[in-house]
């Protein structure tokens, strides 16, 4: 079980992590993540989607399981990750400094990844408002 070292460690990089962009575990053993079961009976893949929630400094993470030698993959923490690499920190910690104009260049490089507009939206709801600009 690899929640005892995960679950601590995700705690912390959840809020007291500014600067740490990589962070690489080898794994002895796996985490469920599997849609119907990880999120209710691992505690490892819920620490690891709650730290990304909050976390905007980290843009890769790998988890590999060793005696398999495969990246253990967790989308919802991906999709963080992909959000982190398109500066999620910039735009959410200076919320009020962001031009307008740079919100909806990021929404219209986006506009194909629904989840990303998405997310955009819901950040700035006023970017739905027509503006006389």
């Amino acid at each position: 079980d690899v929640d005892w070292i995960i679950v601590p460690l995700a705690q912390v990089l959840q809020h007291h992590n500014e600067t740490l962009q990589t962070l690489t575990l080898q794994l002895t053993t796996g985490i469920d993540c599997h849609p119907s079961t990880a999120s209710t009976h691992n505690l490892s893949y819920k620490a690891l989607v709650k730290m990304m929630e909050h976390n905007t400094s980290l843009k890769e993470i790998n988890l590999i399981r060793t005696d398999r030698q495969l990246r253990i993959r967790i989308p919802e923490v991906e999709f963080y990750l992909y959000l982190n690499k398109l500066g999620r920190k910039q735009f959410r910690d200076n919320f009020d400094e962001m031009p307008r104009q740079k919100w909806i260049q990021l929404i219209i490089d986006q506009r194909t990844n629904v989840a990303v507009v998405h997310y955009l939206l819901s950040l700035n709801p006023s970017l739905l408002l027509l503006t006389n600009s």
